[in-house]
């Protein structure tokens, strides 16, 4: 399966095994900016020692997706068609002796798509097993700490030299299936950070323009939301201080 994430920070594009669960993580504050085309993959395997003809695969198109495209090597899938909506697909495939071969579809995950978008296809009426697609939401804060009458211009606050900020990443799986991903921040440039914020087994490495990264690998539940938090100190006031953190590579 392959998951691509398109919005104003750009495009990811994440390959996933059967090994792995598919999962979209997304900048909350972009939910409703953000495309989510998810590509489905069904594999059939002939161990036999004869051709099979006439194999038929057939999918629905998953809950709070919407059909985009359809692609075999064979030429065969037609779509199932509702009051002119894509519905669901049908493959006639061959498979030679001792080989297999693959159909895919292309979806888009529906805006304000929340939980675990779920599949499994059907070949010769056997159904496979069933594929499971987490949507994992992020959002990222940050708040002036360790000072009193702290400055606000503009709706942000105004830092000085010494200040203290402290940055909140929160992660949210809004499907009813756990899920693995990982959070990155790149402390921000003008600041330094105090390691000793950093819990929860994050790992503190340091990038090729000596700046300070810490990535933690985290495993969020069913429903289940983490955050994540570092503390930096204001060494340079020259320029603005700006900071973007990533949850499994997309940016918040």
């Amino acid at each position: 399966n392959r998951i691509t994430i398109q919005n104003s920070k750009g495009t990811v594009t994440k390959e996933y095994d059967i090994a792995t669960l598919p999962k979209a993580e997304i900048d909350a504050k972009l939910v409703n900016a953000t495309t989510v085309v998810v590509e489905y993959t069904i594999k059939v395997t002939n161990n036999g020692e004869q051709e099979l003809k006439n194999i038929e695969i057939a999918d629905k198109i998953p809950e709070q997706t919407t059909f985009v495209s359809i692609d075999d090597a064979q030429n065969s899938g037609t779509t199932i068609l509702e009051n002119d909506t894509v519905i669901g697909l049908k493959w006639i495939v061959t498979v030679p002796a001792k080989e297999s071969i693959e159909v895919k579809f292309t979806v888009k995950v529906n805006e304000n798509a929340t939980g675990t978008i779920s599949n499994a296809a059907i070949v010769n009426g056997k159904e496979s097993n069933e594929e499971k697609t987490s949507i994992i939401n992020a959002k990222k804060s940050s708040k002036i700490i360790e000072r009193n009458n702290v400055e606000v211009k503009d709706g942000l606050e105004v830092a000085k030299l010494g200040d203290k900020i402290k940055y909140t990443i929160t992660a949210t799986n809004t499907g009813d299936v756990s899920g693995k991903t990982t959070i990155e921040d790149t402390v921000p440039v003008g600041t330094e950070l105090i390691e000793s914020s950093v819990t929860d087994n994050g790992k503190i490495t340091t990038t090729t323009d000596n700046r300070k990264q810490i990535s933690w690998n985290v495993e969020l539940g069913a429903n289940e939301s983490i955050e994540r938090t570092f503390i930096v100190e204001v060494k340079d006031i020259s320029g603005k201080i700006e900071n973007v953190a990533t949850v499994g590579g997309v940016p918040t």
